[in-house]
């Protein structure tokens, strides 16, 4: 039997079912719907450390059972952004800033890990921790109602999150975002959230409707690099009753940003 492609390739005709048909873009069809972009973080000390850790590997010097042990001996709960990071954070604010002012602006969202909000903070432009009240003293314009003022977010500082509980905050925070209550609230505005790794390829796959799956057990990973942009189009029709196009995803991991040299 021969496949579509080969057909296509030899001219062939792939018939009525195949038949390219003219189709409006989610945008097109429902203006009124939520643009949401997920930003990875910029360059952390963890980050560093791992990539250090990972070139050892490759060069031979330690064994992978090595690079674990010194990866979890030298990193730190709440990391800090590298000097990179820095650069990093920098250059997205002036890539993404005028942009966002041009179209009326943005509702922009952080993770409350510190490297996060040292990320958002040049994009809002705002100068902005394990509370609520020290982040709302170290970047005055963020708001932190929806944190607990105790900084539960924070708990599993001598033990990983078990697993279970990644997979039910990328499932909570998908419902939300596609909730018409948010799109209401962003009014036309794109929401911009700035979040971490493992948590921004749960969340992909929970607004796509993807099988929920860890890179770690076999299944599949959107992979972003640091301070990369993901934009996804939850349309009007999909918040309100989800019928209609459903969540579109419009570019992944993309830094235009950064110089070819890297930041």
């Amino acid at each position: 039997m021969r496949s579509a492609g080969s057909l296509l390739r030899r001219g062939g005709t792939l018939g009525p079912r195949w038949a390219r048909q003219f189709r409006l873009s989610a945008e097109t069809q429902s203006p009124a719907g939520l643009k949401l972009m997920l930003i990875r973080h910029a360059e952390s000390q963890n980050n560093v450390l791992q990539r250090e850790v990972e070139e050892r590997v490759r060069l031979g010097q330690i064994t992978p059972e090595q690079a674990t042990k010194d990866w979890l001996a030298g990193r730190v709960t709440d990391p800090p952004l590298s000097a990179k990071g820095e650069r990093e954070s920098h250059l997205l604010s002036k890539h993404l800033g005028p942009k966002l002012v041009q179209t009326g602006g943005a509702v922009l969202v952080s993770s409350p890990m510190l490297r996060a909000l040292q990320t958002t903070a040049p994009l809002a432009r705002e100068q902005a921790s394990s509370s609520a009240v020290d982040i709302q003293k170290m970047f005055p314009g963020f708001l932190t109602d929806m944190l607990p003022p105790t900084g539960a977010w924070n708990q599993f500082q001598t033990e990983k999150e078990p697993r279970d509980r990644w997979f039910d905050r990328a499932v909570s925070v998908s419902d939300w975002v596609q909730s018409p209550e948010v799109r209401d609230m962003a009014d036309g505005r794109p929401l911009v959230m700035v979040v971490h790794s493992t948590f921004m390829d749960l969340l992909l796959k929970a607004v796509l409707h993807l099988p929920m799956t860890h890179g770690d057990d076999g299944g599949s990973f959107f992979h972003t690099d640091n301070t990369s942009m993901s934009t996804l189009f939850i349309p009007q029709t999909w918040s309100d009753g989800m019928t209609g196009p459903g969540p579109t995803l419009l570019s992944s991991n993309a830094t235009p940003h950064i110089p070819t040299g890297g930041a």
